[in-house]
């Protein structure tokens, strides 16, 4: 069970760290198009997103081993498979959006990343 806990606080503090770059691109949005910086920003961020849904994945693997930590797996399932799957689907999205787009498409992002 150790490792499962360690799984699943490097899981939060990835998930934390992706949401952190959400925020500073949201807030230095205005700058980041006039410099033509946005897809390298969304290449950070998808990143960041994957290694947080893959250490979540870990942390679903292990959970499975263990009979004591399987009432974590309906709590894990949605947030890796679901939330996790979304938000890496609203980055691609992100990818090909463009001007007006891009900030709402960005806010719904953040709001989804809170989720997972």
């Amino acid at each position: 069970m150790e490792k499962l806990f360690a799984l699943l606080k490097n899981t939060i503090a990835l998930q934390t760290q992706a949401n952190g770059l959400t925020d500073n691109l949201s807030l230095h949005l205005a700058e980041a198009v006039t410099a033509g910086d946005v897809p390298k920003h969304l290449g950070v961020m998808s990143g960041a997103q994957q290694q947080a849904q893959d250490m979540g994945g870990s942390a679903l693997a292990e959970a499975g081993q263990h009979d004591e930590a399987k009432i974590y797996l309906s709590r894990l399932q949605p947030l890796v498979h679901g939330e996790m799957d979304l938000a890496a689907g609203q980055l691609l999205k992100l990818q090909s959006a463009t001007g007006d787009d891009l900030s709402p498409e960005l806010a719904a992002l953040q709001k989804r990343q809170v989720t997972s």
